[in-house]
């Protein structure tokens, strides 16, 4: 995983929301929609101390604490894309229509696009896919 997120390039904005959507799905094992479907009303920051309200499968709801270190990246990925702090708004949104959460498609994109960037230092890099990211961080 440590080669995997090393892979985006902090300094792009869009870049640094994938690390963020990847670091975000390994740490609190969610699954890939259960990320998708944030709203940032569903995201509790107190100082270092950072809770996910989750609806999971079967439309239970569950409490999911996420990392200090992912705190802080989830903190300057709000800063950066919800200045407003709109608490309806999708934490991971589509860019072509606004308002709407990104879409699985994405999701899927967005992990081979760094998966294949690892396989050029890396050829025996294996093929990650967001349930991978999930068995990982269990």
């Amino acid at each position: 995983m440590k080669i995997l997120f090393s892979m985006p390039n902090q300094n792009k904005k869009l870049e640094f929301r994938d690390y963020c959507l990847m670091t975000l799905m390994y740490d609190s094992a969610c699954r890939d929609n259960e990320i998708r479907s944030l709203k940032l009303k569903h995201i509790t920051i107190e100082g270092n101390i950072g809770i996910l309200r989750i609806h999971g499968k079967g439309n239970k709801t569950r409490l999911t604490p996420i990392t200090e270190d992912v705190v802080t990246i989830l903190e300057k990925y709000t800063s950066m894309f919800h200045p407003n702090r709109n608490p309806d708004d999708y934490l991971f949104f589509s860019n072509t229509k606004k308002g709407t959460k990104m879409s699985n498609d994405n999701t899927l994109r967005i992990l081979k696009k760094y998966s294949l960037r690892a396989k050029v230092t890396y050829p025996s890099f294996p093929h990650v896919h967001n349930h991978r990211l999930r068995q990982y961080g269990e």
